[in-house]
């Protein structure tokens, strides 16, 4: 309750001093309702969060409290050369962290050259990929910065003629600090790390778009790990995307590759569309698990079959979306198999988005996963988000 008048507070006097920045708010509430052990709640929907922010000329600041009891504060600079991005809780600075302080974000980049040159440094980056095109074995590739991957580290990218050249470094800013939600730096209070240690784990990457062609790599050197992607636009409503990602270090991995090859056929004629996956993997269960779709637990080898479809029923309010899956391992015949049907609302009526992307609206999705042994996994998700001023 003390948190909640704080920001209440703190909202009432920053609107006051900011009166001549443009302002905006958001409110976010939701639950996933666990529905094999009756209606009982197993956590949240995207993030139970209130905010407001202020912008101004490149410039935005802004406040939020969540369900958890933090309190974030966020300042953020845009220019055309240059951004930096700092978001820290700002309500205690050592809860649960033994006195160290929780950022979500900070992070800034540098073009130069008219933009042929990007430096990027984060200690907890933002939602990025680079050198991507295809998504379909990897959604999120090597070089990631934002929450989940290496967010801590050094990425330069060099962009001639469609062509682009860059490394990531990551561990590179090893301090004391720890990140916001995920308190995963390998190297945070235990010690100075090695030059192996910043090296070994770095990424080459390369991208090459020659409309409507788009062709991707990245080699880590670590485990000797490759990710290769390719888009190919057939027809404005028509892309055809093909990927694989291989690791091929036999003394950690096992005499078999962990690879996993896929297929992507997406059609989007504006007021629908549909997608077709396929996907062929294997490598060591352990591994193929964590790379694998729809989660094979004992298969060294699998393919799997993932279609989707989705339909604007009111083009400026109602959006359905349905996802299904098929996986088959080859090891011990083992099946898996998920559908997940989803509505979403949009009150402003300016068009029928996913749930994610809708300002004011509401949302639900039901999800069923099960394999030869019965449902594993049946849940409820509804979310209600607004946007004010």
């Amino acid at each position: 309750m003390k948190k909640i008048l704080v920001v209440l507070l703190i909202l009432a006097v920053t609107t006051g001093v900011f009166a001549q920045w443009t302002q905006s708010g958001r409110a976010e509430l939701g639950t996933n309702l666990n529905l094999d052990n009756g209606w009982r709640s197993v956590g949240t929907a995207g993030a139970n969060r209130v905010s407001i922010d202020w912008a101004k000329d490149g410039a935005k600041l802004g406040i939020e409290a969540n369900a958890g009891g933090i309190i974030w504060g966020n300042a953020e600079f845009a220019a055309p050369n240059y951004a930096f991005q700092v978001r820290a809780q700002i309500d205690g600075f050592t809860l649960n962290q033994g006195g160290f302080t929780i950022y979500d974000r900070l992070w800034g980049w540098y073009k130069m050259l008219d933009g042929m040159i990007h430096l990027e440094a984060a200690f907890a980056g933002r939602d990025v990929k680079f050198w991507m095109t295809d998504e379909t074995v990897n959604e999120h590739g090597f070089a990631r910065l934002n929450q989940g991957g290496m967010r801590n580290g050094l990425v330069a990218n060099l962009t001639i003629a469609g062509i682009q050249f860059g490394a990531f470094i990551p561990n590179l800013f090893s301090t004391n600090l720890v990140y916001g939600d995920i308190a995963t730096n390998n190297y945070q209070g235990t010690g100075d790390a090695t030059l192996g240690d910043f090296f070994l784990p770095s990424v080459i990457g390369i991208k090459f778009e020659l409309d409507p062609f788009a062709f991707s790599t990245q080699f880590k050197l670590q485990y000797y790990q490759a990710l290769v992607g390719i888009e190919w636009k057939l027809f404005p409503e028509l892309k055809l995307g093909l990927s694989f990602e291989g690791r091929f270090d036999t003394v950690a991995f096992g005499p078999k590759a962990d690879m996993v090859a896929g297929l992507n056929i997406a059609y989007d004629a504006g007021f629908f569309g549909a997608g077709l996956k396929f996907l062929f993997a294997q490598g060591n269960p352990g591994q193929f698990t964590a790379r694998a779709p729809l989660g094979l637990a004992n298969s060294a080898m699998g393919v799997a079959v993932l279609p989707s479809f989705w339909y604007k029923v009111i083009p400026s309010a109602l959006r359905f979306d349905v996802g299904a899956g098929f996986a088959f391992g080859f090891d011990d015949q083992e099946t898996v198999w998920r559908v997940e049907p989803a509505l979403a609302w949009n009150f402003r009526q300016n068009g029928a988005e996913k749930i994610g992307d809708v300002h004011t609206g509401m949302g639900a999705s039901y999800f069923l996963a099960a394999n030869e042994a019965g449902i594993q996994r049946s849940e409820l998700q509804v979310r209600f988000k607004w946007r004010f001023f």
